[in-house]
């Protein structure tokens, strides 16, 4: 794991919260955004991080949204595999991803 820089914790809240506004309108910018956090997201705090857990599980409900069903199982099995490998994930946050996990397995079942 990296070191992260002073004002990481408050760039990378920002950023997130900047996604989520911009999802409410633009929720194909949102997921672009959203990926390009990915990397520097994972750099600094770990790939097996809270934060990346959080930043996988928003880009699992983007592409479920812009019915990219594929990338969006991904997302979502990464944030859970994440969530799993953290001594202090919050059962709340894995209850949350496996829900939406669960919609977004009935939006496929609903495709064919």
């Amino acid at each position: 794991m990296s070191l992260k820089p002073e004002n990481a914790d408050l760039k990378w809240k920002q950023q997130l919260e900047e996604v989520v506004s911009l999802a409410q309108t633009d929720q194909f910018a949102a997921a672009v955004m959203a990926e390009e956090m990915l990397p520097s997201t994972e750099s600094t705090y770990g790939a097996a991080s809270k934060e990346s857990m959080t930043l996988h599980h928003q880009l699992g409900i983007l592409t479920m949204l812009l019915e990219r069903y594929d990338e969006a199982e991904e997302h979502f099995l990464k944030a859970m595999e994440t969530a799993e490998s953290l001594p202090d994930a919050a059962i709340v946050e894995f209850a949350d991803i496996a829900r939406h996990l669960t919609l977004l397995y009935e939006a496929k079942a609903r495709m064919r």
